[in-house]
């Protein structure tokens, strides 16, 4: 008696038409293996058997391997719960908590969150990374279950800022990463904007006005005003400087929002704030 074992193979996004299967020698259509989507199941003989066994039985499963880069995009999905920015509320925690979802295709290997707005970050190709998440290879056990083996896939991570590395008006964007054995590749599945009720940032993009002009205004991209920010572009905004610093092109700035009551005003107004993160 030839003792077999039963194996199941998932196969990344490709179908039973993507699969050859060659019969063992005196065995005919008789192969004990079973396509269905995107697994394989068959039973296997052991390369090592006890002296005297000799099952001449050899065949072989063949599965088309997808090289080109953009089969990754054919996974690709931009729905909002990929990542989600919960601002703090009365005696929670003082800083926001950013939660990024996992990709399910398989190819996943990597989640980053990255974030752009200062000069610094914009130079990078991929922004600042702030935190990221690996694919778990499950142990190395062989297992029944495709999530045993594939733990973090689709999976989310819960990440709590805990100073000011980022700061209102910064880009928060979702990296995935996916390697298919043959090349990496990344791409930016969605993102969102860090803001406050009353504090908000952007870069500049133009000075109006001479230094010293009393009139002098700067036009700054700053966080979109109306309606969603999940995945907008930023807006344009005139914004009045609220002293005599002198802010350039390409300067990365904090900007008070209108407010209403006691004390109102009605501009944006820039002010001369600093933050450690990453440099104006």
């Amino acid at each position: 008696m030839i003792m077999t074992i039963d194996v199941t193979a998932y196969i990344c996004c490709t179908h039973g038409e993507g699969i050859e299967i060659e019969p063992p020698r005196d065995q005919g259509d008789e192969t004990g293996i079973s396509i269905n989507e995107t697994e394989i199941e068959a039973q296997i003989v052991p390369s090592e058997l006890p002296d005297g066994c000799d099952t001449s039985l050899v065949g072989k499963i063949t599965v088309f391997a997808h090289t080109s880069g953009g089969y990754f995009y054919t996974c690709r999905d931009n729905t909002d719960d990929y990542l989600y920015i919960q601002y703090p509320e009365t005696g929670s925690y003082q800083y926001p908590e950013l939660t990024a979802k996992n990709h399910e295709h398989c190819q996943w290997i990597e989640t980053q969150i990255t974030v752009d707005g200062p000069e610094s970050c914009n130079q990078l190709q991929y922004g600042c990374l702030w935190e990221y998440t690996t694919v778990n290879s499950g142990g190395g056990e062989i297992t029944g279950d495709k999530s045993e083996a594939f733990p973090n896939g689709g999976s989310s991570v819960v990440h709590q800022l805990l100073d000011n590395s980022i700061v209102p008006g910064m880009r928060v964007r979702l990296e995935h990463v996916f390697f298919n054995y043959y090349e990496t590749r990344q791409i930016t599945t969605t993102h969102d904007y860090y803001h406050t009720p009353a504090i908000t940032g952007g870069q500049v993009v133009a000075v109006n006005h001479a230094y010293n002009d009393p009139r002098i205004t700067y036009d700054v991209a700053l966080v979109p005003t109306t309606g969603t920010t999940k995945g907008a572009d930023r807006e344009i905004v005139t914004c009045k400087p609220s002293d005599w610093v002198e802010w350039e092109v390409g300067d990365f700035v904090f900007v008070t929002k209108p407010v209403t009551g006691d004390n109102s005003h009605d501009n944006y107004t820039i002010i001369p704030m600093m933050h450690g993160g990453y440099g104006a």
